[in-house]
């Protein structure tokens, strides 16, 4: 199943059920964890859907579905001599501050893929603007 198909199989099932998303049982939460686990989509979709609105409806970009799905190397452990390192360019506004220094660092510490993460940005003379 590819991430389209993920997305929509949820939205799918959050649209019948949507009190999946607001029970607090051990139950729910162990079921949260395992979907949650090796998909950072998934994780976007349950934790962080607000992040991923564009005018009241989730919204993803084919930039967004790569850098997601390229983030699912992140769980696999590097061993001492391998180092993950990237460097993404994309418009403004295309969403990369809020994939790479929110949703994606938070979807691998929540489950411990990563130690920390560090991302840096280089925008000094948009801030003045």
């Amino acid at each position: 199943m590819n991430d389209a198909e993920v997305v929509e199989t949820l939205l799918k099932r959050i649209w019948e059920h949507p009190d999946i998303l607001l029970k607090l049982t051990p139950e729910y939460r162990q079921v949260r964890r395992e979907v949650t686990r090796n998909s950072p989509l998934t994780f976007c979709v349950f934790y962080l859907n607000e992040s991923l609105m564009l005018d009241g409806q989730l919204s993803f970009s084919e930039s967004h579905l790569k850098w997601i799905a390229e983030a699912r190397s992140w769980v696999k452990p590097l061993s001492r001599d391998e180092r993950y390192r990237r460097a993404y360019i994309a418009p403004r506004g295309s969403g990369k501050s809020t994939v790479f220094f929110q949703n994606l660092p938070l979807w691998a510490a929540a489950h411990g893929h990563v130690k920390y993460v560090m991302a840096l940005a280089h925008n000094l003379g948009q801030s003045t603007k």
